[in-house]
């Protein structure tokens, strides 16, 4: 999503006018008329629609972790990330983006692992034990030091190969450094050694002309995989006449 750990969040998705208010008492709420004003098939009662994004998110799911640091003060945060993994549902199954990863869990660039579901999550979270120690590997600075083909699917491919080390990954980073002066034209995609794609940054606007400084973009879609092998790094550029380097990455993986 083009922004420096912005993916460090909790999955989740607030789905179809599923976050709601309670600050506002009476039939009006955050909504203008008390009628069917907005088109959907829902009374306008005491609730909003317009209210979205992490701005709801957050504080749902907030609450949600406090009632299962409540039926379990013993919690980390990785066992919280783990639960919500573990517990959450997925969220319109039609989707053409869902992908099973190679651990088997479903995985979407628009849903994550799918909505909170708070009463899975608590009852998970009365019995779970505690993950193991967390475990890093990470590669070298790989230098590419290429031209980004202008305008083409065709782009710049490197490789980086990681050795055993962690069997079941939570998250990866990947540090990016390339110039450009329209970073919106950068299409920048992670392929695992299991086949499974991160893309980590779509074509966007964004005139800034200081590219990718050292960027570092995370993954959870890798969730369970082993981290050994082969990893990709695919940059294109998928606009005109603005041009670019990719320099060099490198690749951090946690689990």
């Amino acid at each position: 999503d083009n922004f420096s750990y912005a993916n460090e969040v909790y999955p989740g998705d607030p789905r179809f006018v599923g976050i709601t208010t309670t600050d506002r008492l009476g039939e009006d709420g955050y909504n203008s008329a008390a009628d069917d004003s907005d088109g959907d098939s829902l009374d306008d009662l005491d609730y909003t629609s317009t209210f979205g994004g992490t701005s709801s998110a957050a504080p749902v799911v907030s609450g949600v972790v406090a009632l299962m640091l409540e039926a379990n003060p013993n919690l980390t945060w990785r066992d919280v990330q783990h639960i919500l993994v573990e517990s959450a549902e997925m969220t319109d199954p039609s989707h053409i983006d869902w992908t099973n990863n190679a651990a088997g869990y479903d995985v979407n660039h628009y849903y994550g692992f799918g909505a909170v579901d708070a009463g899975a999550a608590v009852a998970l979270a009365e019995s779970w034990e505690t993950v193991l120690p967390e475990v890093a590997l990470s590669s070298e600075t790989v230098n590419v030091f290429q031209t980004i083909p202008d305008n083409s699917q065709t782009g710049v491919t490197s490789t980086v190969t990681l050795p055993v080390g962690i069997s079941s990954l939570e998250w990866v980073e990947v540090t990016l450094d390339a110039d450009h002066t329209s970073v919106g034209d950068l299409e920048v995609v992670l392929i695992s050694p299991a086949g499974i794609e991160s893309e980590l940054a779509t074509v966007h606007f964004d005139p800034g002309i200081n590219g990718y400084a050292n960027w570092v973009f995370t993954s959870a879609r890798n969730w369970g995989e082993s981290a050994a092998g082969t990893w990709t790094l695919e940059v294109r550029d998928l606009g005109s006449d603005d041009v670019g380097t990719f320099n060099s990455w490198q690749i951090n993986t946690y689990g």
